[in-house]
């Protein structure tokens, strides 16, 4: 809250260095009345009543009788100030009076016992100082944020010149940076009055000796005053949101913007606000429904739009996360047994990741499905964490070996092939599948082997160790016709020089005995 410059009331003429005489012929159309009366309300006489009218520094006075008024007629319009002493009691006065327009006004000046000679500031040029200094002083401690300090020294300009503007003003502003509406309005109220009062004398002076600068001073600061005034309830219940925003207590000050919306729904920022404490407090849906209505009211706002997109990023990093965090329940209860609460985890987790990175709760739900013994979406879901994640190379394989599993060879050696056939696979697929078919003698499952070579030989004729492998294999199983075949073939492309003798060794068998006289048969895991 910044302060407003000071505007201080110029031009208003001492009283008592003026001589007095007998009430001036002014424009003759008000009356005033001043009644002078002691604490207990009892008329007080036997004394002057002095008037002065501030914008011509006319003063004119009356006598006060019995009954204690003194009567006051044919005044001009203007601003009066009124003054009164008697013997035992101190100085009383009043300021300002306004009479325009016949106006007939009444005012009471209450007496108290006290020193009758005591100055009052504009009697007095060091008062009046005095007073602008420790305004001055406090101004200067507000500029430092020192709000209390700075209240005490205008609290104490004002004991001497109750009737400044700018110092009702910055105690305003004083008071509600400390949080204390009820007692700032007060303050409001009064600096609007007197500002409009200088602003009206600064307007009766005569055109060619007014200060523009000074009335456009006045005029703002009058209007800053009344929009301060009128704002309280709002900057109380905004001050109240800030402090919970201070405490983390992201629910309340959330609670509070929803007030200050409801008392000002056309004011985006309070959208924006609301916004942040619902972002904080992690309700990402309804933060981005409140920053869309400030942009709607405020398109292409920067802020607005950086909060946005903060918003929509920590959404997803919040879904990430909590999709994590069932992810790993249901690995827990996968790895106890529970396939089916399980499954169901998994199925909760998987539409809350991007589908980018669903890929792994696919396989994982692939997994699931084969321990249920459901083998349609078993495999759906191991060949669409394939899909989504073609590179990764322990999703063919599961998919293979639930292939296998199932006696589903076909689909099996099909999943290696395309497997071995993608652009990243470092391994060609013949190679590939030649190495699965050495595997599978390794584990006494031939007729596996076999369907592995063969599949190799379709697709690279010219294979030389599935030749060796497949000549060997029917030599033992009888086909000698096929063993030919294949070893034959083999010595005219192979290159593995001890394959190479095995091969002439069984061929020269075939030639001269019958199979059964052969060579020993290779152990499984020939080289």
């Amino acid at each position: 809250m910044r302060l407003l410059p000071l505007s201080i009331i110029v031009g208003l003429i001492l009283f008592f260095g003026l001589s007095v005489g007998p009430l001036p012929a002014w424009a003759q159309t008000n009356t005033m009345q001043v009644k002078c009366v002691d604490q207990s309300g009892k008329p007080v006489s036997g004394l002057k009543v002095f008037i002065q009218e501030v914008t011509s520094g006319k003063v004119a006075n009356v006598d006060v009788k019995g009954d204690g008024i003194a009567r006051f007629k044919d005044l001009s319009n203007g601003f009066y100030r009124i003054i009164a002493r008697k013997q035992g009691y101190e100085t009383a006065y009043y300021e300002f009076v306004k009479l325009s327009g016949n106006a007939n006004e009444s005012v009471t000046l209450t007496f108290r016992p006290g020193d009758s000679q005591k100055k009052i500031y504009f009697e007095d040029q060091a008062l009046a100082e005095q007073a602008r200094n420790l305004l001055l002083e406090g101004v200067d401690l507000l500029q430092n944020a020192r709000w209390a300090e700075g209240a005490e020294k205008l609290k104490a300009s004002l004991a001497i010149n109750p009737s400044s503007a700018d110092a009702y003003f910055n105690l305003a502003v004083a008071l509600m940076q400390q949080r204390q509406w009820e007692q700032a309005e007060p303050y409001l109220v009064s600096a609007a009055k007197y500002f409009e009062i200088g602003l009206a004398i600064e307007k009766a002076r005569p055109p060619d000796s007014q200060n523009p600068q000074l009335i456009d001073a006045y005029q703002k600061s009058i209007n800053q005053a009344n929009e301060w005034r009128q704002r309280l309830p709002l900057m109380k219940i905004a001050a109240a949101a800030d402090d919970a925003m201070r405490k983390q207590d992201f629910a309340t000050a959330a609670a509070k913007h929803r007030e200050l919306i409801q008392m000002e729904p056309n004011n985006p920022d309070h959208y924006y606000s609301l916004a942040v404490a619902l972002g904080n407090d992690k309700k990402y849906d309804e933060a981005i429904q409140a920053i869309d209505r400030a942009l709607a009211m405020k398109p292409g706002e920067k802020d607005y739009e950086d909060i946005k997109s903060r918003l929509l990023h920590n959404k997803e990093a919040a879904k990430l996360e909590a999709a994590k965090k069932i992810v790993h329940e249901a690995d827990d209860l996968y790895n106890s047994g529970q396939y089916s609460e399980a499954l169901r985890k998994y199925e909760q987790a998987r539409p809350m990741l991007p589908e980018n990175v669903q890929h792994a709760v696919w396989a994982a739900i692939g997994r699931t499905h084969a321990k249920l013994n459901h083998p349609d979406q078993a495999i759906a879901a191991y060949r669409q964490a394939i899909r989504l994640e073609p590179t990764k190379s322990d999703y063919w394989k599961s998919l293979a070996q639930y292939y296998m599993e199932q006696k589903q060879y076909d689909q099996m050696f099909q999943t290696y092939t395309d497997w071995y056939s993608l652009p990243s696979s470092s391994t060609k697929p013949d190679e590939g599948l030649f190495k699965l078919g050495k595997d599978f003698l390794g584990q006494d499952k031939n007729d596996l082997a076999m369907s592995a070579f063969n599949r190799v030989l379709s697709l690279n004729p010219n294979h030389a160790e599935v030749h060796y492998e497949l000549g060997v294999n029917h030599f033992y199983s009888g086909d000698k016709t096929k063993a030919k075949e294949f070893l034959t073939k083999y010595l005219s492309i192979g290159k593995d020089q001890r394959h190479l003798e095995d091969a002439k060794a069984i061929l020269a068998v075939m030639k001269v005995a019958p199979a059964k006289a052969g060579p020993k048969k290779p152990s499984k895991k020939r080289g």
